[in-house]
């Protein structure tokens, strides 16, 4: 196509374009020949006899959205900056997409679920990407430090090998592309758009280089376009393991659930990762009226993100940070997002609009435990001694904190009431009186257990699918029932015979008793002749403490199953510690598989509730002995016992207590835990500069 003759001025290097004050945005008209037409919902459905189609997002009327006027208001809040005019279409270039130039040879096509490509969306694609990659090469150059890419159609859903949702070019991937390949080393993106920037994700999934980082909505995959979750588990591979952080946030997390995992997660992340250029992907799109969105962000949550992006940018990257326009489909409101968002990255003292709406209603219960920690908020959602960090793969401490939320608000429409969901934030289903279960409702990444003789000691492992269970016990293990002293009196390591079971077949039992006695056996070895029980995490407080054995539930939630699996794996070959019943025992090996929390000060007990029940039972007793001076009546003596011994249980459970942390199981079986947890805090040496991955398509950018 041809290029655009609408060329803005570039504003002359100096105080006004490199000042704290203001940005230079790039924008081009051209960008709006994109149509994605009609339909429902934007999927391009037709229901014949209902007349109810609207227009799809991504059209010219709703796009107007995202011109200069939106951002234009006084001279301080932006510069008039270079936009790109439309590069030829590389259709030679092996690293675009085919699809994409043979759907603009045909003139129109369907890509997938909600995207099309109609006349006129290639050419405002490029016109988008090169836009973007031109407001990259404006900071590169030196002209200005905030430069502001208002773009259409969006582009960090765009992955290396397929456009997706409403996405053909991953323009922001290809700026970060552009800022490595000029000599930047490390680049992090931040993107704040209600969807999981996962092509962004993807182009940089291997590399070290950039870290990319996305607080979204928990929308799951959709399909064949877009298989990724966006769950905290997907954290890069390779050497981009641990480079890639997602942050799945509650519907309706609002201004002060934005706020605090930009403070209390990207802040350390950032910290940590050392960039020396800041990418910040922008979409409206949790916003509280946005249509595709349930986050309820306001004007003043994005003005107070923007501050916070700039204040890294001043930090790491010299005031340096791209703002790369994503999603936002409610018109006007959008529009007035955008510009908080520009007042905030500016740090403008007097603002320039007012929040037309003012107030919209946070779920005030999840607000209450981000804006007052000392409010029921579990200590384990407190900041450790480390926040996250980003850390070699040998070596990476992972402490996440919204993500591990128990209490979810509900849903704002009826088609979002029951979402796929990780374990880690399902409330638990747990029976009042018993967690017995049948054999049938496992699954793989269980802890179970099964109580011994008399229910004096129940034996704890991991279910890892195969009838195969992975635990701890003392000694060789109880496949062979190499009893000791402990063992057999509390009969905890299963049937007692010298006669191997053929079907568990010795596996992963060693001969060093003293340091390893993590095996795995088939289940019926493990239950031992006893009753099949799961334990329960995430449970609230009331039902944890109507529990009145220990060992049986817990506060702290669980991380996803395939996490548990891959930690238990990885101790069956490398041991767990030395057993102690009261503070490393069977069920402080199911925990830690579950949760990778460990207690850093390890004193009379571990982390295992039925550990504190052993001991917490007659310290009730004695520490309540005083109490014969407030009553005599042996009733009131045993309530207050009672309370005594609820209240230390509740105090030392693993999801309420301060000294945990969270360690990744190679820093555990590498020597890290001995007596006292510790974590490598000097990485500097550890995260090295790679090569990036490329994305889409290196468009050229305009002279």
């Amino acid at each position: 196509m041809e290029s655009s003759s609408v060329v803005a001025t570039a504003a002359e290097p100096g105080p006004h374009a490199a000042g704290e004050k203001v940005a230079a945005v790039f924008w081009h008209e051209s960008m709006l020949a994109h149509d994605a037409g009609r339909g429902v919902f934007g999927r391009g459905l037709d229901p014949g006899f209902l007349d109810v189609l609207d227009q799809h997002p991504e059209t010219p009327t709703a796009s107007a959205t995202w011109s200069p006027s939106s951002v234009a208001a006084p001279s301080r809040v932006s510069s008039p900056g270079t936009p790109a005019a439309a590069p030829t279409p590389p259709s030679s270039s092996p690293s675009t997409p085919p699809e994409l130039v043979q759907a603009n040879a045909i003139g129109a096509k369907k890509l997938c679920e909600g995207t099309f490509l109609n006349p006129g969306s290639w050419g405002a694609a490029l016109l988008a990407a090169g836009t973007t990659l031109s407001a990259m090469k404006h900071i590169l150059d030196g002209h200005a430090k905030i430069a502001y890419a208002l773009v259409r159609p969006p582009g960090h859903h765009a992955q290396p090998d397929r456009a997706d949702g409403y996405c053909f070019l991953n323009n922001a991937g290809l700026a970060v592309k552009l800022a490595l390949d000029s000599g930047r080393r490390k680049v992090a993106v931040v993107d704040i758009d209600v969807h999981y920037g996962n092509g962004t994700a993807e182009g940089f999934y291997h590399t070290d280089s950039v870290l990319t980082i996305s607080l979204h909505m928990k929308h799951g995959s959709w399909g064949p376009s877009h298989p990724q979750s966006g769950s905290v588990d997907e954290i890069g591979e390779g050497r981009g393991l641990g480079y890639n952080l997602n942050i799945p946030l509650p519907n309706g997390s609002g201004d002060a659930g934005y706020e605090y995992a930009m403070n209390e997660l990207v802040v350390p992340a950032i910290e940590k990762f050392q960039p020396e250029l800041l990418v910040f992907v922008v979409g409206q799109d949790s916003s509280a009226f946005d249509p595709n969105g349930r986050q309820c962000l306001t004007m003043d949550g994005y003005r107070k993100i923007g501050q916070i992006m700039r204040g890294m940018a001043d930090q790491y990257s010299n005031g340096q940070i791209l703002i790369v326009q994503e999603g936002g489909y409610h018109i006007s409101y959008s529009a007035y997002c955008l510009h908080a968002t520009l007042e905030g990255v500016l740090n403008l003292q007097a603002l320039l609009l007012d929040d037309p709406i003012a107030y919209y209603p946070e779920d005030e219960k999840y607000t209450m435990r981000l804006r007052g920690r000392d409010i029921g908020v579990p200590s384990i959602l407190r900041p450790p001694a480390l926040p996250f960090p980003v850390l070699h793969p040998k070596t990476q401490v992972r402490f996440l904190l919204l993500p591990s939320l128990s209490i979810r608000p509900p849903p704002l429409s009826p088609s979002a009431a029951a979402p796929t969901e990780s374990i880690r934030s399902r409330p638990a289903a747990m029976g009042l009186l018993s967690n017995r279960i049948g054999k049938e409702t496992l699954k793989a990444g269980d802890h179970i257990y099964s109580w011994r003789a008399a229910w004096v000691y129940a034996h704890h492992g991991i279910y890892v699918g195969d009838d195969k269970v992975i635990h701890f016990t003392r000694g060789r293990g109880q496949e062979v029932g190499t009893g000791t002293f402990i063992d057999l009196l509390l009969v905890s390591s299963g049937p007692n015979t010298n006669t191997p079971c053929s079907i568990c077949n010795n596996e992963g039992a060693t001969t060093n008793t003293e340091t390893n006695g993590v095996v795995s056996s088939c289940l019926n070895c493990f239950l031992a002749g006893g009753a099949l029980y799961r334990f329960e995490y995430a449970v609230n407080p009331a039902l944890f403490l109507a529990k009145a054995r220990g060992g049986t539930c817990t506060l702290a939630p669980t991380d996803p199953d395939e996490v548990v699996v891959r930690r238990a794996n990885h101790l069956l070959s490398n041991g767990f510690r030395c057993y102690n019943l009261f503070k490393s025992n069977c069920e402080d090996f199911a925990i830690y598989c579950k949760t990778g929390l460990l207690v850093a000060e390890q004193g009379v007990v571990g982390q295992s509730g039925q550990a504190i029940s052993i001991i917490g039972g007659p310290l009730a007793a004695v520490i309540s002995t005083p109490f014969r001076l407030v009553t005599t009546n042996i009733y009131g003596m045993a309530v207050m016992a009672v309370g005594v011994y609820c209240a230390s249980r509740y105090a030392a459970d693993i999801g309420n207590r301060r000294d945990v942390l969270k360690v990744e199981v190679e820093d555990l079986t590498a020597g890290l835990a001995s007596g006292r947890i510790r974590a490598l805090e000097n990485i500097s040496q550890l995260v090295a500069p790679a090569e990036a991955q490329g994305l889409a398509v290196a468009a050229p950018v305009a002279a």
